[in-house]
C-alpha cells in the first residue's frame, strides 16, 4: 500500500469519526427534530447578556496570562523581548490555532516571530515547547484526577484509557529530554540513511539541546508549572462564564471537575480547529454533570465564537503591522530551509 493511499485512508477515517461526533451532538441536543430546534432557540432567547459581556471580556485576560508564562521562560533563557511584543506574537498565533489542527500553526508562528526578534531560533522553539509541555503535563494530571473523581458520573472507560496512553507518551517525551540514551539510539538508527532524515535529526538534536538547559533551572520550571495551574483555573472560570450565559443554575464547583476533562478531549487532534471535537466534549461531559444539551452546545458555540474573534483579531493585527498576509509565514515556518 502506497503512502498516498494510507494518507487518504487516514483522512477518510478522521472525517468519519468527526461526522459521527457531530451526529452525536445533534442527536444529544435533539436538533434532529423541530421540537429540539425550538428548545434550543428558547435557550438562546433566555441568554444572560451580563454574563455574555463578562465572558467576552474575560478572554483577553486568559490570553495575557498565557503570554506571562511564556515571558517568564524567555527571561529564564536571557531573551530580552518585551512582554508586549510577546503578547503580539501570541495573538497572531491565535489566528493559526483556528485554521490548523492541534495549535500547530500558532506555535510555529510564535517560534518564527520570536526567533526573528531574538536571533535565537532554537531557544525560541525551546521556550514554546517547554511552555506547551508543562501545560500539557498539568492538564493530564488535572484531567486524571477529575476523571477518577467523576467516575460515577461519566462511566466511560475510553476516557481513562486515553489518559493512560497520553500519560505514557508524555513520560516518553520527558525521558527523551532527561536521558541521553533514547536520543543516541535514534541517531544511531537513522544516521546516514536519508539526507532529509539527517537534517531533521540534526534540528531535533539542536532543539533538545536548548530544552535540556531548563533541567538546570528548577525555579523556572516551578514557575511554569505554577502558571499552568493558574491558567487552568482561569480556564474553568472562562468556561463557567460562557455556560452561565445559558444555564443560570450551573455550579462553579462542578466545573472544577468537568472543565479539565473537556479540555483533555478537545486537545485530541482529529480535525482542523477541533470542529466536532469541542462540541462533543461539551455536550458529553457537561451532560454527565446535569447540564442540558442545548445549554452545553450553546456554551461550546460561544467559546468557538470567542476563538474566532481572537483569531480574526490576531490576523488583522498581523496584516496591519507587517503589511503582508500571514499565510506566507506559516509556510516558511513549516518548511525547513534548504542548504545552499
Amino acid at each position: 500500500m502506497s503512502d498516498s493511499t494510507r494518507s487518504a485512508i487516514y483522512r477518510a477515517l478522521r472525517f468519519a469519526v468527526v461526522m459521527l461526533l457531530v451526529a452525536f451532538v445533534l442527536h444529544r441536543a435533539r436538533l434532529t427534530t423541530p421540537r429540539g430546534w425550538a428548545e434550543w432557540f428558547e435557550t438562546l432567547r433566555g441568554s444572560d447578556l451580563g454574563f455574555l459581556a463578562a465572558s467576552l471580556l474575560f478572554t483577553p485576560l486568559v490570553h495575557f496570562h498565557s503570554t506571562v508564562k511564556w515571558y517568564a521562560l524567555t527571561r529564564a533563557t536571557q531573551m530580552s523581548v518585551p512582554l508586549g511584543r510577546l503578547y503580539y506574537f501570541f495573538v497572531v498565533g491565535r489566528f493559526y490555532n483556528l485554521i490548523l489542527p492541534s495549535n500547530i500553526g500558532g506555535d510555529l508562528i510564535r517560534i518564527r516571530m520570536l526567533g526573528v526578534e531574538s536571533g535565537r531560533y532554537a531557544d525560541a522553539a525551546a521556550t514554546v515547547f517547554v511552555e506547551r509541555l508543562t501545560g500539557f503535563i498539568t492538564l493530564v494530571l488535572y484531567a486524571s484526577l477529575a476523571i477518577v473523581v467523576a467516575t460515577a458520573e461519566l462511566r466511560s472507560a475510553w476516557l481513562l484509557y486515553a489518559v493512560v496512553i497520553t500519560s505514557a507518551a508524555v513520560c516518553g517525551i520527558c525521558w527523551a529530554i532527561l536521558d541521553d540514551r533514547p536520543v543516541r539510539a535514534v541517531i544511531t538508527a537513522l544516521e546516514g540513511r536519508v539526507a532529509l532524515l539527517d537534517r531533521l535529526v540534526a534540528k531535533l538534536v539542536t532543539l533538545r539541546n536548548s530544552i535540556v538547559v531548563f533541567r538546570d533551572m528548577p525555579s523556572a520550571l516551578a514557575i511554569a508549572f505554577g502558571n499552568s495551574v493558574v491558567f487552568y483555573m482561569l480556564t474553568v472560570v472562562n468556561v463557567w462564564l460562557a455556560l452561565r450565559v445559558f444555564e443560570p443554575t450551573v455550579g462553579f464547583a462542578s466545573m472544577l471537575i468537568a472543565v479539565p476533562i473537556m479540555m483533555f478531549v478537545v486537545n485530541i487532534p482529529l480535525s482542523v480547529g477541533n470542529i466536532g471535537i469541542m462540541e462533543f466534549a461539551y455536550t458529553f461531559v457537561l451532560g454527565a454533570f446535569g447540564v442540558s444539551p442545548q445549554a452545553a452546545l450553546s456554551a461550546a458555540l460561544l467559546m468557538r465564537l470567542k476563538m474566532v474573534l481572537a483569531a480574526a483579531g490576531g490576523g488583522v493585527v498581523y496584516a496591519i503591522s507587517e503589511g503582508r498576509s500571514p499565510s506566507a509565514d506559516v509556510v516558511r515556518a513549516a518548511v525547513p530551509e534548504q542548504p545552499r
